[in-house]
C-alpha cells in the first residue's frame, strides 16, 4: 500500500464525522479531516492529548 493509498483510506471514515474528529495512528500521532484534507499531528508528550505540531505527509506522486 502507498502512502496515498493509506490517506485515502484513512480519510473515508474520518470524512463521515464532523470536521476535527481524530484518529490515533500510534501514541504520539494522530490524524483528522479538517474538511478539506487529512492532518497528521504529533500529540503533547504530557499525556494531555493536544496537539503539539500539525504535519503534512506527502506521498511520491
Amino acid at each position: 500500500m502507498t502512502l496515498n493509498e493509506f490517506t485515502i483510506q484513512l480519510s473515508e471514515p474520518l470524512r463521515a464525522q464532523p470536521p476535527g474528529t481524530g484518529a490515533g495512528l500510534t501514541e504520539d500521532i494522530s490524524t483528522f479531516w479538517n474538511g478539506n484534507l487529512v492532518i497528521y499531528a504529533f500529540l503533547c508528550e504530557h499525556g494531555t492529548r493536544r496537539i503539539e505540531e500539525e504535519f503534512f505527509v506527502k506521498g511520491k506522486e
